[in-house]
Formats: C-alpha cells, sequence, structure tokens
C-alpha cells in the first residue's frame, strides 16, 4: 500500500468510526473522543492490512530497552527487553507484536510513516500482525465523560528512512520546549563498583580527576543511600558525612551529578513502611507491587511505585530535590527506574493517567531544581518524557562484552534522529577490564565510535587512576568534538556508515561499523587520511574491515 492509499484508508477508518479531527498545517491529526468511544482502555484509530508480510519495518519501543525492526512476518528485536516479552510483561498472551510512538514500513519505493507527535496524557500504540496488519490505538487508561482531544497523530513518507524519521523528529520538536545545556561530561562510578561506592573511593577517582579539566562532572551512582526510595538517609559508606564529600567535590573544581530513582521505593525503605498510602495501588486499593504487572526491578526488588496525583507525594520528592540543590549543590540529576513511573495498570488516587502521573512528577522535578540542575532520563518511557527532561539514555547499560556492545551501537544507530529532541545519553565510555568483564581493544573501539557517533555525553566508567594515556586522550577526543555546536551528521542508508562535519574545526570525520562476527567489509577509501584515535595513516584505496571493528577517520574539509 502506497503512502497515499495508507493516507485515504487512515482518514475513512476515522469517519468511520465517527472520530472527529482536524488537521494542522503540518497535516497532524488532532482527534476528538469520548468516553464510550474506548474499549477495554483502547481507542482504536485504525486497523488493517497494508502491507505484505515480508515488507520491511521499524518501530519504537515505550522504554529504552525495546526497538521493533525486521519485517511483519519476522519481528526483530534490537534491545534485549521488548516492550510486549518477558519480564516487562508478565503472561503475553497477543500473537502481535507491539511498537509505540512511531510505525515506519516500507512499500516498493519509500518508507510510510504514522507517528504521534505528543504524548501528553496517552500513549499511541501500534499491532504489527505478520500478515501486513496493523492496529493503531491509543492507550486511554483514564478517560473523562466530555470530549477528549488525543495525542497529535501524523503520516509522513519519504525514499530515505534516515531523512524521514529526522523530519518526523522535527515535528515533534516543535510542540516542546527544549533547554539548550552545556555537554555534561564526567565520570560515573556505576560502572567501575556497581552499588558498593564509599567515601574512600569517590575520593580516590576525585583526586584522579582533578587536572582532567574535560571531565566537569562527578556522578554519585547507586549506593550511596539506606534503601531505595530513602534519598535523604545516606549509608555508613561516608562517614564523614555526604555534606562534607559534597564540598571536596566542588572544592576540587568539579560539579556534582547524583543518581536517584524518584519513582520507586522498595518495601525495606522508611518512606515505604511509613507512608503506604503515598503509593499507587492495584484493583483492590493495595500497594501495587511492581512485580505482579511487570519487571520487579533489579535491586531490593520489588519496588512500589509513587502516586503523583498526590500533593504530599509532590511535596516528599520536592523537598529531596531541594535538599541536593540547595545544600548539596548537585547540578545534575540521573533520574533511573523511570519507566515504572508510568506502568500499566497502575490506580491513581487522582483519577489521572499513567502519562499524566509520570509528566507530573517530572515536572515537580524541574520546578524544585529551579534551572539549576542538568536532568537525565534512565530506563524511562521516552515519549512521555518528551519536554521535561535534558538528556534521554537511548541504550541499554554498557557491558565489557561484545554482544552488549554490539546490542548498544545499533541501537544509537536507530534512535540517531533523536538528537533533535534532547541530548543523547549512550551511556558510558569503558576502556579497562574488570575481573569479571573482559573484552579487547577492537571492541572498545566500536564503543568509542559509537560514543562519536551519537554527540552525546561523555562519561567514563573506570577507575579514572588506571586510564593510560591513550584512555585519556580518547576521553578527551570525545568531550571535545561531542561539545562542538557546528556538528552535523549524515547518517548512510545501510546505517553502517556515517559523516561528521565539524565546519568551525575544520575537519570531517568518517564511521564506518561493521558488527558482524565473520563477514569483512571491503571499503573505498577516498584519500589519504588518519584514524581520529590514534593517529594512524588510512591510505588511499580499498581499506578492509575485519569483523567486529570500526574505523574512524579524520582529514580535513
Amino acid at each position: 500500500m502506497t503512502y497515499q492509499e495508507f493516507k485515504t484508508v487512515f482518514e475513512k477508518s476515522l469517519k468511520e468510526r465517527k472520530l472527529d479531527y482536524r488537521k494542522s498545517s503540518r497535516s497532524e491529526y488532532l482527534i476528538k473522543f469520548h468516553k464510550d468511544d474506548v474499549i477495554n482502555g483502547d481507542l482504536i484509530l485504525f486497523e488493517g492490512r497494508i502491507a505484505n508480510g515480508e515488507s520491511k519495518i521499524f518501530s519504537e519501543g515505550f522504554q529504552m530497552l525495546s526497538i521493533v525492526t525486521g519485517t511483519f512476518n519476522n519481528v526483530a528485536n534490537v534491545s534485549r527487553c521488548p516492550d510486549d516479552r518477558e519480564p516487562y510483561v508478565k503472561k503475553v498472551v497477543k500473537e502481535s507484536r507491539e511498537g509505540y510512538n512511531l510505525f515506519m514500513y516500507k512499500d516498493l519505493y519509500e518508507w510510510c510513516l504514522v507517528g504521534f507527535t505528543t504524548c501528553t496524557s496517552y500513549i499511541g500504540r501500534f499491532e504489527i500482525f505478520s500478515d501486513g496488519s496493523i492496529k493503531v490505538v491509543l492507550e486511554c487508561d483514564t478517560v473523562k465523560n466530555e470530549p477528549m482531544k488525543a495525542e497529535r497523530v501524523i503520516l509522513m513518507h519519504h525514499a530515505d528512512q534516515n531523512e524521514l524519521l529526522n523530519e518526523f523528529s522535527e515535528v515533534c520538536a516543535s510542540h516542546i520546549k527544549i533547554r539548550k545545556m552545556p555537554l555534561p561530561t564526567g565520570w560515573c562510578s556505576w560502572y567501575c563498583y556497581y552499588e558498593n561506592i564509599s567515601e574512600d573511593l569517590i575520593f580516590k577517582n576525585l583526586n584522579a580527576l582533578t587536572d582532567k579539566e574535560y571531565l566537569d562532572y562527578v556522578m554519585i551512582d547507586d549506593g550511596y543511600q539506606t534503601h531505595m526510595g530513602d534519598w535523604l538517609n545516606f549509608s555508613d559508606k561516608f562517614p564523614h558525612g555526604f555534606e562534607n564529600l559534597s564540598k571536596s567535590i566542588l572544592k576540587a573544581g568539579k560539579k556534582i551529578a547524583l543518581w536517584m530513582a524518584p519513582f520507586i521505593a522498595s518495601s525495606q525503605s522508611e518512606l515505604f513502611i511509613s507512608h503506604p498510602e503515598y503509593f499507587v495501588t492495584d484493583e483492590n486499593s493495595k500497594p501495587l507491587c511492581s512485580e505482579s504487572i511487570t519487571y520487579g526491578g533489579w535491586r531490593e526488588e520489588p519496588w512500589y511505585m509513587l502516586d503523583f496525583s498526590q500533593q504530599e507525594v509532590c511535596d516528599y520528592i520536592e523537598k529531596v530535590i531541594r535538599f541536593f540543590t540547595d545544600k548539596m549543590k548537585v547540578s545534575a540529576f540521573k533520574l533511573d527506574a523511570c519507566y515504572w513511573g508510568c506502568v500499566k495498570g497502575s490506580h491513581y488516587k487522582g483519577g489521572i493517567s499513567r502519562v499524566e502521573n509520570y509528566r507530573r512528577g517530572l515536572e515537580v522535578i524541574r520546578k524544585a531544581c529551579r534551572g539549576k540542575a542538568y536532568i537525565l532520563g534512565c530506563n524511562a518511557p521516552m515519549w512521555p518524557s518528551l519536554g521535561l527532561v535534558d538528556a534521554m539514555r537511548i541504550t541499554d547499560d554498557i557491558i565489557r562484552d561484545r554482544s552488549r556492545i554490539r546490542e548498544l551501537t545499533n541501537q544509537v544507530i536507530k534512535r540517531l534522529y533523536m538528537n533533535r529532541l534532547f541530548t543523547l545519553d549512550p551511556d558510558c565510555l569503558v576502556q579497562k577490564d574488570l575481573p569479571y568483564q573482559k573484552t579487547n581493544t577492537d571492541e572498545y573501539e566500536v564503543l568509542q565510535a559509537m560514543i562519536l557517533l551519537s554527540g552525546g555525553s561523555v562519561h567514563s566508567g573506570d577507575v579514572i587512576e588506571e586510564l593510560d594515556s591513550h584512555d585519556l586522550e580518547v576521553l578527551k577526543t570525545l568531550c571535545h568534538l561531542n561539545s562542538e555546536k557546528s556538528r552535523e551528521v549524515t547518517l548512510g542508508e545501510d546505517q553502517r556508515s556515517a559523516i561528521i562535519k565539524y565546519p568551525e574545526l575544520n575537519k570531517l570525520v568518517r564511521v564506518y561499523f561493521n558488527l558482524s562476527d565473520t563477514e569483512f567489509i571491503r571499503l573505498d577509501i577516498e584519500k589519504d587520511c588518519n584514524k581520529l584515535f590514534n593517529g594512524e595513516k588510512v591510505l588511499k584505496g580499498e581499506y578492509v574491515l575485519w569483523p567486529f571493528r570500526a574505523l574512524t577517520t579524520v582529514e580535513n574539509l
């Protein structure tokens, strides 16, 4: 089905369902509906066969660990945790697959896209069937009786998939206010210590960071608190007090970044024990346990989710954020486990939707920061975050492992179009093995090329004093180039190469990926150049890119 044919049957479906709609100057559909139009929580906008089963597809996930690609009859998961499979779904009951936010398919000549350009109250979902059929749905978990305005929907087409995604994100960006903040760079405690941090370990790395002017932040990740949810109750691993650590970081000329999971608490937390009424409930008005409906969590699980329709909950989180920004001078927050602020099946006392609960929580946090702090969303529902976070983690957690590096690289390539919506966070750069995580130089070079391609934040996840001069030069180069505002990226149609121009630096960087374990790629190098990270000469002519390698070259414009 061509774009024009799809557009015709889509509008016909809206009329047959007696849904009032108007179109904006950008040809977006703004639909009005009533409570009676919603069946089992779904407002169906369209369902029907639009292609054959072998047609290529692409769809986003609801949360960062889900991306859908492949074909209608052979759906492939780019990421390890699809929205519609375990552990995020307790019991798989549908034969169809799910996508969110946008859906694309390729007809004979071009890509056709249907997407939701806003997400302020409800969530756009796509059900994908093997015969080439789709169902376009707006998930409406809470609706009132009066006519409701749906989220904005748009139909678009283009011969080039990358250009189509870029155009779609431009329309999404037109509906939000984007804060322009300096690119965050720094060091993060998680990937060398995980939750086993301490005052001594933070100071050890702080001392090694003092002369690294290109790394601004010291990010204290999970492990500083006694329990999930008790963010102001500090563990005994900081005997001289958290405020003393804060002053020391600032005195060393660095900024403070802090990890937090503001939408959840563990059953062991003082918050949950003292205020069970703060939490989302099930159909029996009991606190809803995360593992009863979705993934239970990764530490101190199962979790319970906060209900931001209650003013007392908003006041609590505001108090926490104000303490850290005003007293501890925290100027960046990594907000993790955000997905659980927007879980399907939750019941809120204020009668709001799950998207509204999540966005209300982010609004409280932004207001409490009073413009003093950079906000990163992690493990987040991406479209509900639009306009309320400065940066978004678009990848899984890095592990020093080939399969995970491949996964992260594919995620960045597929989500490069999102750089119009927020600063991309490709997770940390790691360059040194751990006793239980080992890889090799070639695979670390793929990770370096991926972080460069993302143009996003740059944080080291290694013990700083263990980095050698080459490691530090790689970090410095990435910080310098990713911070460059004149940066222009053209992603190859094969999504395995890119050209990055830096007009103000008079530099042109070419990035090539070979993510196969067995195939060789033969490249045609147009002129003599140098490898970006080590200066090694690359001569004009044929260059063989071995399995699972990256080549990153630099030349003058």
